[in-house]
């Protein structure tokens, strides 16, 4: 199973258990109420190992987090946030859309523009960590890119 397929049934799983819990009236439906009980479901989540290994560590750091931050842990907005974006770039279901030479390209582009650091000209041979202090990063490996495009770009 895919990442992007389990990121996808995790978001619905979390995101209709706690309808769920909201209509049983076992949760108030505000924000503190929502963040705790994300944060208790991520928890339960890594310790009856719901879902697939790849998932692990996001269930473990937003567990850690909601135990840091309590209320303040944002978990409902980056869930949010997740499951919006993954839903928009890869519904589940549909043919995976091809990407272009030209469109990588233009992403780096705009990164470059936009100030972000960038590393595109070092193979990737094993494990990387960009320490970025917090600065938007993108790590593109240029073997992997000339493995996955063709002469055309396609």
């Amino acid at each position: 199973m895919s990442y992007v397929i389990t990121i996808q049934t995790v978001m619905a799983a979390a995101f209709d258990e706690l309808a769920a819990a909201i209509d049983d009236k076992k949760v108030a439906d505000a924000p503190a109420a929502r963040e705790i009980f994300l944060g208790r479901w991520a928890a339960q989540a890594v310790k009856k190992q719901r879902f697939h290994h790849s998932v692990k560590a996001d269930l473990q750091r937003w567990t850690q987090r909601a135990r840091s931050a309590g209320t303040n842990a944002g978990l409902e907005a980056e869930f949010q946030h997740i499951q919006r974006l993954y839903t928009t770039w890869f519904p589940v279901g549909e043919p995976a859309v091809p990407v272009h030479h030209t469109q990588l390209q233009q992403m780096i582009d705009r990164a470059r523009e936009a100030g972000w650091m960038l590393h595109t000209q070092t193979p990737i041979d094993r494990k990387v960590k960009i320490v970025s202090e917090g600065q938007h990063s993108l790590v593109v490996c240029p073997e992997a890119v000339q493995a996955a495009f063709n002469a055309e770009g396609t």
